[in-house]
């Protein structure tokens, strides 16, 4: 989705596209490219059957009183505002495009338990988002952003908004986040918005991408081929064998880290001037190499792309 203008300036340091002039697309252009991530998210999505989608979602619990003909307002402004939440996908003979339809809003689903015994109500609606979350959906077919009202009580609702990764990450979201608490005021109170403009449409951020030189992308190509040529596939010692057919099915374990724990892995970060994440993704490849057996490991990290402070 296209990232609001008010993007913090540390962004901007290390952002290649930050003072490069990127120009609005023809108005005639229908069947847009892929941009760089997106086409990473299809080739991952489409290369073999997963049983669910890689989806990033808002939940919000609604306590008090909620105008909610305004709320819905505001989920179908927001989606307005943001193109790259309106994006279908067309499979053509060449490759994937995208198509950018028209603002119309968001149909949500509003779902009502206030029939079900007050105990139950809970349960069920966890049930309901986990399996909004847990679900496939066909690039080019399935709606790719849904939204769900759900009514716990006259002042208790959840809601949902989901979408595929392909269209949005965790960075979009919060700025998507943030913009429907100000947009769902102004509709409360009939007004407009006060939102910055869009400083580069999605769509226009695509077209820019795909005009770039592939030249200008040939020296860092060739660095990683180099350095991945060879890698051998981790082999862990598992309880099962490894499926002959590459598939998705996984859980998540969540393990606390004790507070002393945590301290100690602050401070060995700032005695190495790195983050936190890298000294425990740096533990968790020697994890990995104390089960393998092995010395060469690769690890995979999705990244924020170039272009996000515009």
């Amino acid at each position: 989705m296209g990232d609001a203008s008010d993007e913090s300036g540390a962004a901007e340091m290390t952002d290649p596209s930050h003072d490069t002039h990127i120009p609005r697309r023809p108005a005639d252009l229908v069947e847009l490219p892929l941009s760089p991530q997106q086409r990473r998210w299809w080739f991952l999505c489409t290369s073999y059957r997963g049983a669910l989608s890689p989806i990033v979602s808002l939940v919000h619990r609604l306590r008090g009183p909620l105008v909610v003909d305004a709320w819905l307002r505001a989920v179908g402004a927001l989606v307005d505002r943001h193109e790259g939440l309106r994006v279908r996908f067309v499979n053509r003979p060449d490759g994937p495009v995208q198509v950018i339809a028209p603002p119309a809003g968001l149909d949500v689903e509003r779902i009502d338990l206030t029939g079900l015994p007050e105990e139950v109500r809970e349960d069920r609606a966890r049930q309901l988002l986990n399996e909004r979350r847990q679900t496939v959906l066909d690039l080019a077919g399935s709606p790719l952003v849904t939204s769900c009202l759900i009514r716990l009580a006259d002042d208790d609702h959840v809601w949902t908004l989901t979408a595929h990764h392909i269209l949005a990450d965790g960075a979009a979201m919060a700025i998507a986040d943030r913009e429907l608490r100000t947009m769902y005021r102004a509709c409360a109170d009939g007004t407009e918005p006060e939102l910055p403009d869009i400083a580069v449409p999605f769509g226009d951020y695509a077209v820019w991408q795909d005009s770039t030189p592939a030249s200008q992308y040939a020296d860092d190509r060739s660095y990683w081929l180099d350095r991945l040529a060879g890698v051998p596939p981790l082999d862990l010692r598992t309880d099962r064998p490894r499926p002959a057919v590459k598939s998705a099915p996984a859980a998540e374990v969540g393990h606390p880290i004790p507070g002393e724990l945590a301290q100690r892995v602050e401070e060995l970060a700032r005695s190495e001037r790195c983050t936190r994440f890298m000294a425990l993704l740096a533990a968790f490849q020697v994890l990995l190499a104390e089960w393998s057996g092995q010395r060469d490991i690769c690890v995979g990290l999705p990244v924020m792309g170039a272009g996000r402070a515009r």
